[in-house]
């Protein structure tokens, strides 16, 4: 063959050219272009090719490509178009499912297409509609709180940069059970007050059932914190800035009078309305907060809704509008709240039966207004939420919500994509929910979204409040890889978890997430881990 080749080298062959298939002889071209480039990088040879070849005509699936092998020398054919140069042709013109042709779902990108090994970059490196499946684990947890102490009650947490912070109960006097006083964990360093008398005491719950829950927001400079203050079934808020809490709002709980979020134009504690299950979300010194007019959480199933209120604050906790009376909400779990920088405007998602509810607000001089709202029925009650950012284009973003949906054993987390609108605030579900992988009761999700390396939706969530799991899922649709866990029973100092709260997780920049949950057993606290790509 070689010298058929070098035979009629110097004239061009002028007969039919079939698809793909035609070899050609160049006058006075050597194949070592070709040769020297290796497997995975032909584009320099194949624009050799293109150049020689300039003078045929082609179709939109024809391109003058390096890839006839004669003797382990390649020559220029016409084939599959490569634009680039990693030996496998675009996928565009291939039909799918080709047992024997490789297809190339990303012909501008060598690290991508059929039969590559999936990487931990954002990409679909081996062309199955799924990005990062199967690149994720979880480091070795490890205690976070200094100061084990007695941490049942009132927990939450929620992202803080690149870490997570949470707010919880502690025991601070050993002769006064049931005394429990504000402690915030903000990133790795605890705020805990050593001294009861002049500490912030909390409306601790008797019951789970009864616990009037917790809420945080933070930025590099402070942490906004929605709680129960004790001697109030209303919800107070306060600032912590640094180390200290610098709002008068945490003054000590004999100090009087008691104030709590607005209803009815009042906030006195001693009117009779409770409020619970708070949600916040912060703009530099604009605050959002919104709640439950509850005193205790509905059962799951029992179709029982309470009224879902919201109101606004400054940078100092000091409240700037009367309360907003947004709709009936499911009082099985609490609602979750996020801004949108590039929207100015803040999403609301929460429960209403089986549909889970997305409403967008905007926060003006008139003060704070419905915008648009969506409905998608998840088959099943709706209890807790988590909502987070996702990718931005010209003018829509992607938000994500996971729930927690259907009672007991049979509850499971579905996980939602929803497109907003960022001039009109339009909010609409986009595609179909995608199912957590698991089996077991699934409860409390935390979500956040990763830019790069892994790109997605990382979702976590208590399973049988024994181990804490966590799934990838891909921007557009579908799970990214399988379910792992993040912590599990070994993890916690060899004691097994008799309850998991106050899930939390963020995305780190320089790729992976940082997870905290809080774990109930002998010594109950707060248990951290890195999930990062297999291969770090």
């Amino acid at each position: 063959m070689r010298g058929l080749l070098w035979l009629i080298a110097g004239t061009l062959i002028a007969g039919t050219l079939s698809t793909g298939c035609s070899l050609l002889g160049l006058d006075e071209v050597k194949p070592t272009p070709c040769a020297s480039v290796g497997e995975r990088d032909l584009s320099a040879a194949h624009a050799l090719c293109a150049r020689e070849l300039s003078d045929i005509p082609l179709e939109s699936c024809e391109a003058a490509v390096c890839a006839a092998q004669v003797d382990g020398e390649l020559f220029c054919v016409i084939g599959t178009p490569d634009a680039d140069g990693d030996g496998i042709g675009d996928g565009a013109c291939i039909d799918e499912g080709s047992s024997d042709r490789p297809r190339d779902c990303d012909d501008d990108d060598p690290d991508v297409g059929e039969g590559r090994a999936e990487l931990c970059d954002g990409k679909d490196n081996d062309c199955d509609g799924r990005v990062d499946e199967g690149v994720l684990v979880a480091g070795e947890p490890t205690r976070r709180d200094a100061d084990p102490g007695d941490t049942e009650g009132v927990v939450a947490a929620t992202a803080a940069g690149e870490t997570v912070a949470a707010a919880f109960g502690r025991e601070l006097d050993p002769n006064a059970p049931r005394a429990r006083y504000l402690n915030l964990l903000l990133g790795a360093i605890p705020i805990a007050p050593t001294v009861a008398g002049s500490a912030v005491r909390l409306n601790d719950p008797a019951t789970e059932a009864a616990d009037p829950g917790l809420a945080l927001t933070g930025d590099d400079s402070s942490t906004f914190v929605v709680f129960p203050a004790a001697g109030c079934d209303r919800l107070s808020v306060g600032v912590v800035t640094g180390s200290e809490l610098s709002s008068a709002s945490f003054a000590p709980a004999d100090s009087s009078p008691r104030t709590g979020l607005p209803s009815m134009g009042s906030n006195a504690c001693s009117d009779d309305v409770a409020q619970r299950a708070p949600a916040v979300a912060r703009n530099g010194n604009d605050v959002v907060i919104a709640w439950l007019q509850s005193g205790a959480r509905g059962a799951c199933g029992t179709g029982q809704r309470a009224p879902l209120l919201a109101t606004t604050s400054d940078a100092t906790a000091a409240l700037t509008t009367d309360s907003l009376d947004l709709a009936m909400a499911n009082d099985a779990g609490p609602p979750s709240l996020l801004y949108v920088a590039s929207a100015d405007l803040y999403v609301l998602a929460y429960g209403d039966g089986t549909e889970l509810v997305l409403r967008t607000l905007r926060l003006s001089s008139s003060g704070l207004e419905a915008v648009s709202s969506a409905r998608v029925d998840l088959d099943a009650p709706v209890q807790e939420t988590a909502l987070t950012l996702g990718p931005l284009d010209d003018d829509d973003a992607t938000l994500g919500v996971a729930a927690s949906v259907g009672c007991g054993s049979r509850a499971e987390v579905v996980f939602q994509r929803v497109r907003l609108a960022r001039s009109t605030g339009e909010v609409q579900a986009a595609g179909t929910p995608d199912r957590v992988d698991g089996g077991g009761e699934q409860r409390r999700p935390a979500l956040a979204f990763g830019q790069t390396r892994p790109r997605g939706f990382f979702v976590l969530w208590a399973e049988d409040d024994a181990r804490v799991r966590g799934q990838l899922l891909d921007v557009t649709q579908g799970v990214s890889g399988p379910a792992f866990d993040v912590m599990g029973p070994t993890n916690f100092d060899g004691e097994t978890p008799t309850r998991l709260r106050g899930l939390g997780v963020a995305p780190v920049a320089t790729g992976g997430f940082e997870t905290l949950a809080h774990v109930r057993h002998a010594m109950p606290g707060f248990y951290a881990a890195t999930v990062l790509c297999g291969s770090e």
